[in-house]
């Protein structure tokens, strides 16, 4: 498959969109009060291995460079490592990544690495087992982080560890998150809770700010890194045996200023922003009927068209440059 490597697909505001979020299921293993199930109401079906595949083209051949494979719980899918084979052969994409809970992660690590993938983001919002269990509703935990210590074996690294910030359940656990993580090829990334999805209702109650815990690690570390997808800071302690990486998405314009991220919900609609679902565009129509990949091309396009930031006093540039 050729495409042209050379034309970004960029939106209104100026923001170039380099990376595809992928949830190939809604199923999970696992039931955290918390899960916003990357903002979808509901879907029906899923992706097969081959219409993935020429979804992944399509974006491709309009700049994309990185694919992150997410659910509900991607494990869930037998045909996994067909769909990161598959993907991690095209021409452009240079990363294919996971996102998972962390259950069947220590015995599928390195037929994952095997097939492709380059590095994993694990679920992880407590390493105590009352709280996990309060949290997730499931007792595997050793399970859980067997599988992290597996993926940092194989190579699926750096590792990042998210764990989503509650207050009264895990606030204290940070300072033992980052002991955890010390001398490792792991990345602490602690989030902030975000108000959709279930997220609403709870919000109120958990949802814990950062800003103090922001503080404390910019007082104590040796350097701040920050990165270009939603300008993340990453700080660096110890001598850079620590990291920990801060995902402030909430009433943030920063976040919304510097999103590189298109997604797509596992039937198969692109979804311009995680926030809202009454901008989605079909793409699943487009693959059974065998399209032309021109005709993909034209549905990111439109997608990309459909971007805005959620926080409307983002400072965007509007001129496309």
């Amino acid at each position: 498959m050729r495409g042209d490597f050379s034309l970004p697909l960029v939106d209104r505001f100026g923001r170039e969109v380099s990376q595809l979020r992928i949830s190939l299921t809604e199923k999970c293993n696992l039931n955290c009060f918390f899960c916003h199930r990357e903002g979808c109401d509901k879907s029906e079906g899923e992706l097969s291995p081959p219409e993935v595949r020429r979804l992944v083209e399509a974006a491709a051949s309009l700049g994309v460079k990185k694919v992150k494979l997410t659910g509900g719980e991607p494990l869930l899918r037998s045909d996994l490592e067909e769909i990161i084979w598959e993907i991690a052969r095209i021409p452009g994409i240079t990363e294919v990544s996971l996102t998972t809970n962390g259950f069947q992660l220590a015995e599928r690590a390195r037929a994952l690495r095997r097939a492709g993938l380059k590095r994993v983001n694990v679920n992880l919002p407590s390493l105590r087992i009352e709280t996990y269990h309060a949290i997730t509703g499931s007792l595997g935990l050793g399970e859980v982080i067997e599988g992290v210590l597996e993926a940092e074996r194989q190579g699926l690294t750096p590792v990042k560890l998210n764990m989503v910030v509650l207050k009264g359940l895990n606030v204290e656990e940070v300072e033992e998150a980052m002991s955890f993580i010390e001398g490792k090829d792991i990345i602490l990334q602690l989030i902030e809770l975000e108000r959709i999805g279930v997220g609403r209702k709870i919000y109120d109650q958990y949802f814990y700010d950062l800003g103090e815990i922001e503080r404390r690690l910019a007082s104590q570390a040796d350097r701040v890194e920050v990165k270009p997808l939603h300008n993340r800071k990453v700080y660096h302690l110890k001598g850079g045996s620590i990291r920990v990486e801060l995902v402030r998405p909430f009433h943030n314009s920063e976040f919304c200023a510097n999103c590189k991220r298109l997604r797509v919900t596992s039937d198969g609609k692109l979804k311009p922003c995680l926030m809202r679902n009454d901008n989605l565009v079909d793409v699943a129509s487009l693959l059974r009927s065998d399209a032309s990949l021109e005709a993909l091309k034209e549905a990111f396009r439109k997608a990309v068209e459909l971007r805005e930031p959620y926080y409307p006093y983002c400072v965007c540039r509007v001129d496309g440059g």
